[in-house]
């Protein structure tokens, strides 16, 4: 029997268990990506109109290193760095989340060793996942390129563009491959993959803290979301930039095939530790063992949200005279000093990433209930409410715990850059935490999936997060009528003065609370596996 075995019957069962999550996220991300564009030449029609825009964002220092820089004229260029960092992100993480999925938590699961129990090779299962993922984000490559060309955009540059994204999705499979062969855990998996994601984004930001011309220019060799950059899709169009995307992806599959054939079922590379034979007293309750098992991603997020705060709080002041320049980019957020809106809009677009972390946090007993950890836990006289609610608690402590040490810091540099401390570090920080209601909101929303369509819940919860971040962009750029941005949870809170009403933040307390209530309830009444 060769180590490619049964490779075929794999990918077929793969695409089964997925003919619901594939198809969704292929359509939500192509639609998210053509919207974009649509957004653009509404908002800006002309090419004068387009390119005053980019002038003015070029000259941006902090909008630089938050989105990137704009590298090519036109509707094209625009949609090209609108999308560049989102684009990487998303599909950077649904990769990783198809990866560890079928891949170490299938193991760790059992349900890959069974599996091995009829005529299959050793590498079989990675290969199918590898190959799946891979022609996923081929086919959603081709979507968007006919999308994007249907829309009048240039096809070469079209399809340039919407690969480059592919290859951004493979890098990350590939990453998501060697961590599930490194990792013992599907949790730590996915954490050590997102982290690796996370660092290429900062990367990226610090390549583009001049600009795309300062002195840390080249460090955007050094992550794919720079290399997306470097494609330049719709002006000199490197292919040759791909090879790197082909040899970065060959490399980490390589290794983790190769890791693969030294280690031992069930295990990672790096072993267990174990730890004594009683717990001690921070692990007396179920609430203290949801908090050591989330204390890792919570530290990482809050420390990354003050490092972030301290460079953009720095970085506005030297945009004070851009908020009338930067047409309905800024100007819907009705404040006049650039400076300023550039302050609020960080906020904002931060309290929108932070539900990533929801949702994750939020979702993490559907991983506990398939790997059968629920069925031990519940076993003791831990009820399944409080075994939901404190997934729930760390989801609102941790996403405030972020937000307050990202309002501080912002407040903290901008007022001194200012000398106005003493009003700029309470506004950003009530700016912050008026944020939270929409980040629970989404929350509330996975809670409720989960209790009601457990199999699901992770699709559909990612979907709307899609979905969120869609009608943001598309109603910045004029695209999308304010009734259908109502429907984002985000829309009541949008920054048009710096500070969100009172009947807006404790409107969507109450219906982010409704939502985790009634997940509680249906969890309460459904079976668990």
């Amino acid at each position: 029997m060769t180590q490619l075995a049964g490779t075929g019957a794999l990918i077929r069962l793969v695409l089964r268990r997925d003919r619901l999550i594939l198809p969704l996220w292929i359509v939500l991300v192509t639609a998210f990506f053509a919207g974009t564009a649509s957004s653009f030449a509404t908002a800006y029609p002309t090419l004068q109109a387009q390119q005053d825009f980019i002038d003015n964002v070029v000259s941006n220092p902090a909008v630089v290193a938050l989105i990137g820089p704009v590298l090519d004229p036109g509707v094209g260029g625009l949609t090209a760095w609108r999308i560049g960092t989102v684009g990487s992100v998303v599909v950077g993480l649904i990769a990783i989340l198809a990866v560890v999925r079928h891949t170490r938590t299938e193991e760790v699961e059992g349900r890959q060793e069974l599996a091995r129990a009829a005529v299959v090779g050793r590498s079989a299962h990675l290969t199918a996942v590898l190959a799946v993922v891979g022609a996923g984000m081929l086919v959603m490559a081709a979507l968007t390129g006919l999308a994007l060309a249907a829309q009048g955009l240039p096809a070469s540059g079209a399809f340039a563009l919407a690969l480059a994204l592919a290859a951004v999705g493979w890098v990350f499979a590939g990453v998501a491959a060697l961590a599930a062969e490194i990792c013992s855990t599907n949790r730590a998996a996915s954490g050590v993959s997102v982290a690796v994601l996370a660092l290429a984004v900062v990367v990226r930001m610090g390549a583009d803290v001049g600009a795309g011309a300062g002195p840390t220019a080249w460090l955007a060799w050094l992550t794919p979301t720079g290399w997306l950059q470097q494609v330049l899709p719709f002006s000199e169009q490197r292919w040759w930039v791909f090879l790197l995307f082909l040899i970065v992806t060959a490399a980490l599959v390589g290794a983790a095939y190769a890791v693969r054939d030294r280690r031992d079922i069930r295990a990672g590379l790096l072993a267990d530790r174990l730890g004594p034979a009683h717990a001690g007293p921070g692990l007396s309750s179920v609430f203290a063992l949801t908090w050591r098992q989330n204390r890792g991603l919570l530290l990482a997020v809050v420390i990354g949200y003050g490092l972030l705060g301290l460079l953009m709080g720095s970085a506005a002041p030297g945009v004070a005279q851009a908020g009338a320049q930067l047409g309905p980019f800024l100007a819907r957020l009705g404040v006049a000093n650039g400076a300023e809106a550039l302050v609020i809009l960080l906020i904002y677009v931060f309290a929108e990433v932070l539900a990533a972390y929801a949702i994750m946090v939020t979702l993490r007993p559907r991983s506990d209930e398939t790997g059968g950890l629920a069925f031990v836990l519940l076993a003791t006289p831990t009820s399944r409410t409080r075994w939901a609610l404190s997934q729930f608690v760390i989801v609102v402590l941790g996403t405030a715990a972020a937000m307050l040490v990202r309002g501080v810091t912002i407040g903290l540099t901008y007022g001194l850059a200012t000398g106005d401390l003493a009003g700029q570090l309470p506004a950003a920080v009530g700016s912050a935490l008026a944020k939270l209601p929409a980040v629970w909101v989404v929350a509330g929303v996975a809670a409720l999936l989960f209790g009601l369509v457990p199999r699901l819940s992770v699709a559909l919860s990612w979907a709307v997060f899609v979905i969120v971040l869609a009608l943001e962009i598309g109603w910045e750029f004029g695209s999308v009528p304010d009734a259908v941005f109502a429907a984002s949870p985000f829309s009541y809170v949008f920054p048009l003065s710096g500070q969100a009403s009172l009947s807006a933040v404790l409107g969507l307390t109450l219906v982010a609370a409704v939502l985790g209530a009634g997940g509680l309830l249906a969890l309460r009444r459904r079976d668990i596996g």
